[in-house]
């Protein structure tokens, strides 16, 4: 009798039918430990054919959103990956499925299984998230570019080359590239040419050689853009609860008005925002000086100014969304870019008071520049005169 029901629970998952596998599944509750063909779960069959309110009810009935097939480590995310179902895919992840998979350095990746079926998008997509684009399996060793080259996929393929990738063994010409020459590349695609002159080594008796780069003003970006190389060199020492990343750089933006060059570097007034990333950066392998989302620096206690002309007393660093973001290397470590925001001693209490995300939420409220502004207005003054 089993083998009937199991077959009509089959075409319901397959026809996303959730009604009726609910129906199925509270009559017959043992029908949700039946390992299908291939030894794969309901999960896997919801996600081979992209239902993803399928998906949602299996997961509530218990099965793993990580569950692996009785034989093989391939998750239904791999499952979704590999048949080109984004829907179901995007709604795997957002709720902890294991972008590379089970294993990736035994077997192929969500990313290797879309590159292998030519499924540009969804290659996009698992890189969006994070995935290690140069994981490699098997031997010789396979990656996504060289299944998608072996298939014919060019078009996924010149997608994965832009991320530095190189077919195992053959030298190409990205995996050359330092770490330093895949960041400048990184901001190069959002900020446009970097100066190759604006390079400035800050941290010149460390272990760690810290470098400041200055992305320029363009027609369409106003302002100047600094961004550091070299923190990530080295994984920062984090608390063992902390879930930040080991591998950071700082980013932060300067008004339009904020001279550059010489000019910058020489004059107090305008110096500050370098030396303040220069002591950030040259602390951040420090016992308590890991860059984290939240962290917030200040100079002396009660805090004094930043810097000459200027009220604003605290460094604030979140998470540079929008732009730098997050880089994977070619050797597989994810760096967290985190923006550096100026801010006053009242903005820091109510932080302190409310909360990281009310802060936050005010400045969007306010408007507040995402750029150093030495004299903009507080947050929080704006708030009092409502």
């Amino acid at each position: 009798m089993a083998i009937p029901l199991a077959g009509q629970l089959y075409e319901k998952v397959a026809q996303g039918a959730v009604p009726e596998a609910v129906e199925l599944l509270a009559a017959h509750p043992n029908l949700l430990r039946i390992s299908l063909p291939l030894d794969r779960t309901w999960l896997h069959l919801a996600a081979h054919h992209n239902r993803v309110q399928m998906a949602e009810m299996l997961v509530a009935a218990g099965i793993d959103v990580n569950a692996p097939c009785e034989d093989l480590p391939d998750s239904p995310l791999s499952e979704a990956a590999g048949n080109g179902c984004l829907a179901v895919a995007k709604w795997l992840i957002e709720h902890g499925a294991k972008v590379d998979g089970l294993t990736p350095n035994a077997h192929p990746t969500p990313l290797a299984e879309a590159a292998v079926g030519g499924h540009y998008e969804m290659v996009e997509y698992l890189l969006s998230q994070g995935a290690n684009a140069h994981a490699c399996y098997g031997t010789p060793p396979k990656n996504a570019l060289s299944l998608a080259l072996a298939q014919g996929h060019v078009k996924v393929a010149d997608l994965l080359r832009t991320q530095g990738v190189g077919v195992p063994g053959e030298g190409h010409r990205q995996s050359a590239l330092t770490t330093e020459q895949q960041i400048i590349a990184h901001a190069e695609k959002l900020f446009g040419q970097v100066q190759e002159a604006s390079l400035q080594e800050i941290v010149p008796s460390s272990n760690v050689p810290i470098s400041i780069h200055i992305a320029p003003p363009t027609k369409k970006r106003k302002t100047a853009v600094l961004f550091t190389s070299g923190i990530s060199s080295r994984p920062m020492r984090l608390r063992s609860e902390c879930s930040s990343p080991q591998y950071a750089e700082l980013v932060l933006e300067l008004s339009p008005d904020w001279p550059l060059g010489s000019k910058m570097l020489e004059d107090p007034r305008w110096a500050w925002p370098v030396l303040g990333m220069r002591m950030l950066a040259s602390t951040a392998h420090g016992k308590a000086g890991a860059l984290m989302e939240g962290k917030v620096v200040t100079y002396g206690e009660p805090p004094r100014p930043l810097g000459p002309g200027t009220n604003l007393t605290c460094w604030l660093m979140l998470p540079d969304l929008g732009g730098l973001e997050q880089l994977r290397t070619r050797e597989g470590i994810l760096i967290q870019f985190y923006r550096l925001f100026a801010i006053y001693q009242k903005e820091l209490e109510l932080l302190q008071r409310a909360g990281l995300e009310k802060l936050v939420e005010l400045f969007h409220k306010r408007n507040v520049e995402s750029y150093i502004n030495p004299t903009r207005m507080p947050a929080t003054a704006l708030c009092e005169n409502d």
